[in-house]
């Protein structure tokens, strides 16, 4: 996995990949256990710092991805008639949006990337000075997180479809990277540059790390299985 892909050119993940049935078992206080052999890669940031067209970039590449649960709440309820602004700030909202993302990583197998982790809520409840519970502290420790990209916010701020100032996100930013190097998390800071750029600069971190040892065990076990 050394060489240089080309720009479109798609990655044979098929035999490290593989979709969860998205349900995953879920202990009494809201948390799920995780999967043997996962290697998460959280993707991460501000509003507008161009999250998912990265992500998408790197569904395009053949990586398997774990969609934002915070997106999927907000427009089930909005669908409904709720006022997101309050919504999203309530501790009600942010503690669904933490159950929902651990049942969503538990649900992946191998190697995938994470539209966001659990510990992005802790810096969303510092945001909106919001009471943490404490099983959401226990949620944040301990999962398979190889890595977490944090992606500079972008120098244009898209507003739409955002509850956020640029001034807030920028502040969300920070709250997020605090977090998760408060937990003890690799923390990688990715630099506006093209998608492209962003999306070869996030696999060479896959390749040199420990994505590379478990892609190894993968083939190993295809390998005896033959």
């Amino acid at each position: 996995m050394n060489r240089r892909r080309g720009k479109g050119e798609r990655v044979n993940m098929t035999i490290w990949q593989k979709k969860g049935n998205g349900k995953g078992n879920v202990h009494s206080n809201g948390s799920v256990p995780s999967r043997q052999g996962q290697c998460l890669y959280v993707i991460s940031g501000g509003p507008s710092c161009g999250k998912t067209t990265t992500l998408k970039a790197l569904e395009a590449r053949g990586f398997l991805t774990i969609p934002e649960a915070a997106r999927d709440i907000i427009d089930r309820e909005a669908a409904k008639g709720a006022h997101i602004p309050s919504l999203v700030s309530s501790e009600a909202f942010q503690v669904a949006v933490g159950r929902l993302q651990l049942q969503r990583e538990a649900a992946a197998a191998g190697i995938a990337f994470a539209d966001r982790g659990t510990p992005d809520n802790l810096g969303y409840h510092k945001l909106y000075n919001i009471r943490t519970p404490p099983e959401l502290k226990d949620n944040c420790r301990n999962r398979p997180y190889a890595a977490v990209f944090v992606l500079e916010m972008l120098p244009q701020f898209e507003q739409a479809g955002r509850t956020e100032t640029p001034e807030q996100a920028r502040q969300l930013e920070q709250l997020i990277e605090e977090s998760y190097r408060e937990l003890g998390y690799r923390v990688v800071r990715v630099p506006v540059m093209t998608v492209e750029e962003r999306v070869e600069f996030i696999i060479r971190e896959v390749e040199t790390g420990k994505g590379r040892l478990v892609l190894a065990q993968a083939q190993e076990e295809v390998s005896g299985r033959r």
